[in-house]
């Protein structure tokens, strides 16, 4: 009887370890979709006047 405690008391630690490791995959791949993505910044345009 305590064998069967003690395993089904193992297989609930491992079944909330990988729950917490999939919910922080949850979450670190639903951070990286939020930021958005930055612009590459290019100077100012200047229009030169040709000389003749």
């Amino acid at each position: 009887m305590q064998q069967l405690v003690k395993k089904a008391e193992q297989n609930f630690y491992n079944q909330q370890q990988f729950n917490q490791q999939y919910n922080n995959q949850q979450q670190a791949s639903s951070n990286q979709d939020k930021k958005p993505k930055e612009n590459k910044k290019v100077g100012e345009y200047i229009d030169y006047e040709e000389i003749d």
